[in-house]
């Protein structure tokens, strides 16, 4: 028990560093419009993914969450009753969400990270490793470079290696190394085109790795 109420504490004291202030209206606070993945306005690399099924993905961590009387959030770990409660908002448009802890009275600002649709082109190019949550840098390339001849050079540590490669079904990368080994991943890729996400466990699952375009 103390060890959750210290993971709680925590996850708080991550979430609610600083603010982002927004002008505007704000659209009426819903279920399915709080669905996604948002990331901190100030904090490089926080991210929180909240899914349809009532489960929260922090970094490496899961959690349950539910919306009371419409504009409270309560967020919590799925073995306790501890709970942590903020005050919810959400920008016209539904792309901000701004959170203040009930407790602390500490405010955070998440902007909605929006996913476009992959095509071959837009992989084009170099792509280095920024972040990583329940994988090791040591398991995951560090470097990508995909060319228009649907090869790519795959390198980790200086060390490259040649590989071919297509998309299937639109959000899935297949890569097939010289020796026959073939590796299929869910990627996303933001709405700017500079991050590319790869999944290694499935799209709800907890391995990812952040890979930025230079």
């Amino acid at each position: 028990m103390m060890k959750t109420k210290w993971v709680i504490k925590a996850l708080a004291a991550l979430m609610f560093m600083a603010f982002a202030a927004c002008g505007g209206g704000s659209s009426k606070v819903t279920e399915s419009n709080l669905v996604g993945v948002w990331i901190s306005t100030c904090e490089k690399g926080y991210r929180l993914e909240v899914l349809n099924n009532g489960t929260a993905i922090d970094e490496n961590v899961k959690y349950a969450w539910r919306l009371r009387s419409g504009n409270l959030f309560e967020f919590f770990t799925e073995e306790s009753v501890d709970t942590a409660r903020f005050k919810i908002k959400l920008s016209e448009g539904g792309q901000l969400l701004t959170l203040t802890n009930i407790e602390s009275g500490e405010i955070e600002s998440l902007r909605r990270l929006i996913f476009v649709e992959i095509t071959e082109q837009k992989l084009l190019g170099v792509w280095e490793l920024e972040d990583v949550a329940g994988v090791s840098r040591r398991d995951v390339v560090n470097r990508m470079e995909f060319f228009n001849d649907g090869t790519a050079i795959m390198s980790q540590s200086g060390r490259g290696q040649e590989v071919t490669w297509r998309l299937r079904d639109g959000n899935r990368l297949q890569s097939t190394a010289a020796f026959g080994q073939t590796q299929i991943q869910d990627v996303e890729l933001s709405e700017n085109g500079t991050l590319l996400t790869f999944h290694y466990d499935g799209r709800f699952g907890n391995s990812r790795a952040i890979f930025r375009k230079k």
